[in-house]
């Protein structure tokens, strides 16, 4: 090849090093860092925000890229068409910079003159564009400012310009010693310098870079197939979606990578059937420690059936996607007790608090001891991220009942009201409390408390129907209905 290109004087323009690989490879890594977060966590305001941007900059890097290889192509036309002789010609201007003026200079003229090169890649002809500084200490600074025309013609059509560096340079006068300035086109007699291997390097950032788009792409594919993770098949072939609410169903629920309840309470010395569902694709399981720090001592003792290898440890088995362990264990005495998943201890943390009145899960019968004094009829509901933990009660009718409202949101004032219509807000409150309410009132409502705090009150049920209840402060978040039958 190389022989052909001297035999027939013409010189073939290769592309110029292109930035635009690098930054397609940053973009689309940008992007696969994007799809596995939201595929991760398709609910994240955040994520999908992210998401939008990263496609965005892929969308707008790929127009780059298509301009930079049309203004490529094009120039590389104008080569051709001016430089079939295989002569190439520079025009070389030298001057001085006065004493004293070199750093101002390098700040003004040089850095315009730098500048100066995106402007010149675009003329017909232009190849090259060199500066050159020889600083003295004492006296004037030299400085050759060179370009490379592949034509007669190109250079002489830049010279006829009025954008030409010479017209830059006149423009400082206080950067240029007077009298200094020289001005030589020149035609290039013998030229070693290897042009190929400068736009070599373009290529190589070229393959490079695609490369990088085609690895990022694969790697963020696999993640994404494989970190849907939010719903999974079950060993019947049903959908197990992430249990919720604790208190009422027993249910805790492990997904990729979180409990989807990392505080819960239980009363203590009784016995307690709950489950653990696996809803993400990743192994979990489920570990009770007899301290509140996670790894820190020996797990709970008093698992009676369902714990992992049937041992009175309270762990579950590793569960795959889709399975769940339902066990039994008699809880320990009042106090705080940290959980984890074994395989992922650093993000799958909780804390089990054992307190007195707190209610078994799923309005099971309490068991031994201090349990008993927990009254059978009590309905426990709970605030939390500004919602309830659920949007449906049923009571009985006519009858004494007793609810536990637990407003977990610290610093986050809530309370609950209960009203006589089906829509929350319209119409009268119930007025039938007979302890707890707030000022001590009849009108069935707690009192406007921070959390962490839990209020506990009766009333008496109303006949049968819809009713409503809200938080006063949150009332188009925190609503729900009761059933009362």
């Amino acid at each position: 090849m190389d022989d052909q290109h001297q035999e027939s004087g013409q010189e073939i323009h290769l592309p110029d090093p292109s930035p635009w690989p690098i930054i397609a490879g940053l973009a689309a890594m940008f992007l696969g860092v994007a799809l596995v977060w939201w595929a991760r966590d398709t609910g994240s305001d955040i994520a999908s925000v992210a998401l939008g941007a990263a496609g965005a900059v892929m969308l707008v890097t790929v127009a780059g890229w298509a301009y930079e290889d049309g203004r490529m192509r094009a120039k590389a036309a104008s080569h051709q068409e001016h430089g079939d002789t295989g002569v190439r010609f520079t025009q070389v201007i030298t001057f001085a910079i006065p004493e004293g003026q070199l750093d101002a200079a390098r700040a003004g003229l040089l850095s315009e003159l730098n500048a100066r090169e995106n402007s010149l890649r675009d003329l017909a002809g232009f190849q090259d564009f060199r500066i050159v500084v020889s600083p003295a200490a004492t006296g004037t600074s030299q400085v050759l400012a060179e370009t490379t025309w592949s034509s007669r013609e190109g250079l002489a059509t830049y010279d006829e310009s009025r954008e030409t560096l010479l017209d830059l340079i006149n423009s400082h006068p206080d950067q240029v010693a007077a009298g200094t300035v020289q001005v030589f086109d020149m035609e290039v007699v013998r030229d070693s310098k290897d042009v190929a291997v400068r736009f070599g390097k373009g290529t190589a950032a070229a393959i490079i870079g695609a490369l990088a788009v085609g690895g990022f792409f694969v790697g963020a594919g696999l993640t994404l197939f494989e970190g849907e993770s939010t719903v999974v098949e079950g060993d019947g072939g049903g959908v197990v979606p992430p249990p919720s609410g604790f208190a009422q169903t027993g249910l805790l629920g492990a997904v990729d990578f979180a409990f989807s309840e990392t505080d819960i309470a239980l009363p203590p010395n009784t016995e307690i059937t709950m489950t653990v569902v696996n809803a993400g694709a990743a192994p979990h399981n489920w570990h009770l420690f007899q301290s509140s720090t996670a790894g820190d001592g020996p797990l709970v003792s008093g698992c009676t059936a369902g714990c992992d290898g049937g041992g009175s440890d309270v762990a579950t088995p590793i569960l795959n996607g889709g399975e769940s362990a339902e066990f039994t264990f008699t809880t320990p005495g009042p106090g705080e007790y940290a959980f984890w998943c074994s395989i992922h201890p650093t993000q799958m943390l909780g804390t089990l608090t054992v307190a007195e009145g707190v209610p078994v899960p799923g309005g099971g019968g309490g068991g031994e001891g201090d349990a008993g004094d927990t009254p059978s009829g009590t309905t426990s509901i709970s605030a939390k991220d500004l919602l309830f933990s659920t949007e449906e009660l049923q009571l009985p009718a006519n009858q004494e009942v007793t609810v536990s409202f637990d407003n977990e949101d610290a610093s986050i004032p809530h309370n609950i009201e209960f009203f006589e219509g089906p829509v929350a807000g319209q119409g009268a409150l119930i007025e039938t409390c007979s302890e707890g309410c707030a000022d001590g009132g009849a009108a069935v409502k707690t009192a406007l408390e921070a959390g962490p705090v839990t209020q506990t009150f009766t009333f008496t049920t109303p006949g049968p129907g819809t009713y409503s209840y809200w938080c006063v402060v949150h009332p188009t978040q925190m609503v729900g209905t009761v059933t009362i039958k």
